[in-house]
């Protein structure tokens, strides 16, 4: 991992960050294994997934309790 490559990464990762692993380590020439370590270890970058849920409201809270408490009998 080189310092060239790293900048090369975060330049490319800034340009467009939604570009995959392997499409952006075709464009740069380098390993996709390389690219991977660069943006974990070197930018810090880490894959997520936002996960949709659905909104608590106040009648649940004490649904949710008394279950709770259901299931600790």
């Amino acid at each position: 991992r080189s310092n060239e490559n790293i900048a090369a990464v975060s330049a490319s990762v800034d340009e467009s960050p939604s570009t995959s692993i392997r499409h952006r380590a075709q464009q740069l020439d380098i390993s996709r294994c390389s690219v991977q370590r660069i943006l974990t270890k070197d930018l810090y970058l880490h894959a997520y997934k936002i996960q949709l849920t659905q909104e608590l409201q106040p009648a649940d809270h004490a649904q949710r309790r008394t279950f709770a408490n259901w299931i600790l009998e």
